[in-house]
């Protein structure tokens, strides 16, 4: 995974990472490999910088039946996982790219949280707790 900021933009904060982690088996599955990406981008991600590109590059790809298993595997996992991608590729054929997606990927603006009243996180958060200032 990767990202970085606009390089032509020499006055502007510049930063830019890149990390290769081999997954611990391999995947096809968009859930677990969105989680991966997630995961990774919370490692690179640096608040301050106007970032311009980020991307996900997948290695060592084989077919799916050249691929060792795990000795212990739950039984049935993949074969659900992949009723499941079919399931969403048929829906996302039918109605439109993007109908269904994983929710890491983000949400319509419309449909997210309200946060105008939003109570304070005294309790969950040292930024937010009450001080008691001596006169």
């Amino acid at each position: 995974m990767f990202i970085r900021t606009n390089t032509f933009k020499q006055n502007a904060p510049q930063y830019q990472r890149t990390v290769t982690i081999p997954l611990p088996e391999p995947s096809a599955d968009t859930r677990v490999l969105t989680r991966w990406a997630a995961v990774i981008l919370e490692i690179i991600y640096k608040s301050g910088f106007a970032y311009q590109k980020a991307g996900v590059m997948l290695s060592e790809l084989r077919r799916r039946n050249s691929i060792q298993r795990r000795l212990f595997a739950a039984s049935g996992a993949d074969e659900r996982s992949e009723s499941l991608r079919r399931v969403m590729d048929q829906i996302n054929s039918r109605s439109g790219q993007g109908t269904l997606k994983p929710l890491v990927t983000g949400l319509d603006p419309a449909w997210r949280m309200r946060r105008d009243q939003f109570s304070p996180a005294w309790t969950t958060n040292w930024n937010e707790l009450p001080v008691a200032l001596a006169r």
